[in-house]
C-alpha cells in the first residue's frame, strides 16, 4: 500500500498550535488505497514536546516522535526524511492545521508521472481574535500566506 509521510518540525512550539496540527492530522483523510505516517521532529526544544505528541499515539496511527538534540530546521527536516518510509513526503509547519482533504490534494497530482513536487496554499488563521488591522495581505505574503479568501469545503 502506498504511504504518504507527513513531517512536522518544531522548536519550542506553542502547545496550543502544536495541538492544532495534531488534531488536524488526527482528522486527516487519506486517499483510498493509501496509508499515512506522521513524524514530529523536536528540534532541541526546551522543554521537549514529546509528552504532548505522545498523548496522540492512540488516535493517530503510525505517529513517531523524534528528538533532534541540535537545533536547526534543515537538520530537523533531514532527520524526518531519514525516518520517513513513505512514497511521498509532505511537510506541515508546527503552527498550521491541514484541511482534512489536504493529503488527497497532495497525492492526486502524482498520478501524472511527470510530476515531481507539489505545493499548496496557506491561509491565515486567527482563532482567538480578528486579524490585526496593520497585518496587510502584503505582509502576510512574507509569512507564506498565499490565499486570502474564505476557505471552501471540498
Amino acid at each position: 500500500m502506498p504511504t504518504i509521510s507527513i513531517i512536522t518540525c518544531t522548536r519550542n512550539p506553542d502547545p496550543d498550535a502544536l495541538r492544532r496540527v495534531l488534531v488536524g492530522i488526527e482528522a486527516l483523510r487519506v486517499p483510498a488505497g493509501w496509508d499515512r505516517e506522521f513524524i514530529v521532529v523536536d528540534s532541541a526544544s526546551t522543554p521537549p514536546c514529546g509528552e504532548l505528541v505522545e498523548a496522540y499515539t492512540s488516535s493517530i496511527p503510525h505517529l513517531t516522535y523524534l528528538r533532534e538534540n541540535a537545533p536547526g530546521l534543515a537538520r530537523a527536516r533531514n532527520r524526518g526524511l531519514e525516518a520517513a518510509g513513505g512514497d511521498i513526503v509532505a511537510f506541515v509547519d508546527d503552527d498550521a492545521a491541514p484541511h482534512y482533504h489536504w493529503a488527497r490534494r497532495i497525492v492526486e497530482p502524482f498520478h501524472d508521472p511527470s510530476v515531481g513536487c507539489v505545493g499548496g496554499s496557506c491561509r491565515a488563521f486567527f482563532p482567538d481574535c480578528e486579524r490585526p488591522h496593520w497585518l496587510s495581505d502584503r505582509l502576510l505574503q512574507f509569512a507564506g500566506i498565499t490565499r486570502f479568501e474564505t476557505p471552501r469545503e471540498a
